[in-house]
């Protein structure tokens, strides 16, 4: 399985429960925007309060919790995604999410950005404030 070295290992562990297997290399290195000024940005925004917040890969979760727990105690930040509409491009987005504590509101059936922001509108419906959308 070629994957890059900040892959969760869902797909691999899903693979060796049905009995495979699995041969990984890591073929890229990605490297996480913690405390860039466009992640700090949209923390600032989320930390203010938004009607949602929408993610569209695992990295994404990691680089915008990890800048957030680097701004503010994590009570705040719990806080704050609890008080907004989160979003999930899929699957294991949503597992990612919720393995850091974060409530799910919206999946898409699709996952395809216009299927995400469907979604995502559709759960936060009757809410006035800003959004955010997490920068891949």
């Amino acid at each position: 399985m070629l994957r890059s070295d900040r892959g969760i290992d869902d797909l691999s562990m899903g693979f060796r429960a049905k009995g495979a297997m699995v041969q990984e290399a890591m073929v890229c290195s990605l490297d996480l925007a913690i405390g860039s000024e466009s992640m700090r940005m949209v923390v600032d925004e989320v930390l203010s309060g938004v009607d949602g917040i929408a993610f569209s890969s695992a990295l994404t979760v990691d680089t915008f919790m990890e800048t957030a727990h680097a701004m503010s105690p994590r009570s705040v930040i719990m806080a704050a995604l609890a008080a907004s509409t989160v979003g999930a491009m899929g699957p294991l987005i949503r597992t990612r999410l919720e393995r850091e504590g974060v409530r799910v509101d919206a999946m898409p059936l699709e996952a395809v950005m216009p299927s995400l922001i469907d979604a995502t509108m559709e759960a936060s419906k009757g809410r006035n404030t800003p959004w955010a959308m997490v920068p891949s």
